[in-house]
């Protein structure tokens, strides 16, 4: 546990992971490391998605993780949206036409999810008896929220469909570009990748896997992990599909590491779900569950969290994290002086925790007491230097004290250690600015602007989901 936990806390969660996992199979509290165990895979799904975005953005990977993730959230215009953006970069990937074609359904585009749907059943041609089940859809979409998009015309405008398929027309072209390259190859091995192929395209996967296994690549080569890792995930072996993973040595070309990295992000990304979904079930009224679900609440911006918050401090007093999450909560509702307490009785029962540290740093600063902030945000960046978060904290506090060029190191620094921070970007710009580097300033402008532009599209399309719930409520009153 407590190897895990000083893993955990240096961000080395693929390390700490298979020590919460042992853990778990010996402790009596169980609930505690499924709970470890959904942060960890969280925290690294969350890592592996800001380098896909930092190495790959716009490309092909950058768009399907973002598909994926609205996806699950039923976010239905901008999740066909970004499906669309990555089926035009990668026309022959079948697995983005399914999904697009039944959000297209979804959104009452019938003629454009037909198309979707087509082109995916040329692509494989064993799933051609397939048909979309429109009682499983939700209920239809009637929300305009800003997104104009011409789907059939810009689904007839892909490449046509033509022999030869794709060897594996689930995986994209980079993976098929290199598979293809394989079963050409004169001799047994030739004939092995032939036939793992054709069983990944007919959805066999434990036959597929079976095949894999038989193949023994030479030291540093990626592809036979990287398909056998990936039909255990089809198949819906997480666990199994995370170990062959973690063999691959992530490839020295783009081409090849992109993929890589992609389903990676999905194997944490499922792993961190099952964990959570785990201890619901089994531990319905632990105060980890009622952690969880205050979490959960949290992040949707319902006001209902408090009380699982204290739910979950009532059932466990002695519960690490609950104070901090608690504080954030106030924090978020304006409530500084009860955030400010809680954090200081953290540090009480916990004179190392870091994270007090930074929110009471954060609170001061946001407050405009710099002077009372930077010790905090100083001292906890001693202990845990690669917190983008800290960093940007130091870099108000620096900002409000006058010093200009260690406050834009510091922000720079935060966007270095996150690039997702977009809102970093407009103030390094307005900094940039008022020291005479337009340049610069001009060059954060227009990250910001693009990076701006989607996040408006998602925010809209959140907004649309709160007023239809609102109304449903209403409606049920």
């Amino acid at each position: 546990m407590y190897s895990g936990l000083a893993l955990h806390a240096l961000r080395r969660y693929q390390e700490a992971a298979p020590y919460f996992r042992f853990a778990l199979s010996l402790s009596t509290n169980p609930d505690y490391f499924l709970h470890l165990l959904g942060i960890c895979y969280l925290r690294m799904s969350e890592q592996l998605g800001n380098e896909i975005s930092r190495r790959f953005p716009e490309s092909t990977y950058e768009h399907t993780m973002l598909a994926r993730i609205v996806d699950a959230q039923q976010f239905y215009q901008v999740a066909a949206k970004e499906y669309l953006e990555a089926a035009k970069l990668d026309p022959l990937n079948a697995s983005l036409f399914l999904p697009l074609a039944r959000w297209l359904a979804v959104l009452g585009l019938d003629a454009a999810a037909e198309l979707a749907f087509d082109r995916y059943r040329r692509l494989l041609p064993s799933e051609a008896g397939v048909s979309l089940d429109r009682r499983d859809l939700p209920r239809r979409d009637l929300a305009d929220v800003g997104i104009k998009v011409d789907y059939l015309a810009e689904l007839a405008g892909l490449p046509p469909v033509i022999a030869p398929l794709p060897p594996a027309p689930q995986f994209n072209a980079a993976i098929n570009t290199e598979l293809s390259r394989r079963i050409a190859a004169a001799g047994t091995a030739g004939d092995v990748w032939k036939q793992a192929a054709a069983l990944i395209a007919a959805s066999r996967w434990p036959n597929a896997a079976k095949v894999l296994e038989t193949l023994r690549p030479p030291p540093g080569d990626w592809l036979r992990d990287y398909l056998l890792a990936s039909v255990l995930l089809l198949g819906d072996d997480a666990v199994q599909a995370e170990a062959v993973a973690a063999r691959i040595k992530l490839p020295p070309s783009v081409a090849a590491s992109a993929p890589v990295l992609l389903l990676r992000w999905e194997i944490c990304r499922l792993l961190s779900f099952q964990s959570f979904q785990r201890l619901t079930d089994e531990h319905p009224s632990s105060a980890w569950t009622r952690f969880a679900r205050a979490r959960n609440l949290d992040a949707q911006g319902k006001r209902e969290a408090l009380d699982e918050y204290k739910a979950a401090l009532e059932a466990d007093p002695g519960l690490p994290e609950i104070r901090i999450a608690l504080a954030d909560f106030h924090v978020s509702n304006s409530n500084f002086q009860e955030a400010l307490a809680l954090c200081q009785k953290e540090l009480e029962l916990n004179p190392l925790s870091t994270a007090a540290r930074i929110r009471i740093g954060r609170i001061h600063i946001g407050l405009r007491q710099p002077d009372k902030g930077i010790p905090f945000i100083e001292e906890a960046l001693k202990n845990d230097p690669a917190d983008p978060d800290a960093h940007a904290d130091l870099a108000r506090g620096l900002e409000l004290t006058g010093d200009v060029p260690k406050a834009i190191a510091a922000y720079a620094r935060a966007l270095e250690l996150d690039p997702s921070m977009n809102r970093l970007r407009y103030v390094l710009a307005r900094l940039y600015r008022k020291i005479g580097r337009p340049d610069l300033a001009e060059r954060e402008n227009r990250l910001f602007q693009k990076n701006e532009e989607s996040a408006r599209q998602l925010l809209l399309e959140r907004t649309r989901k709160l007023r239809e719930t609102a109304t449903a409520a209403g409606r049920a009153q």
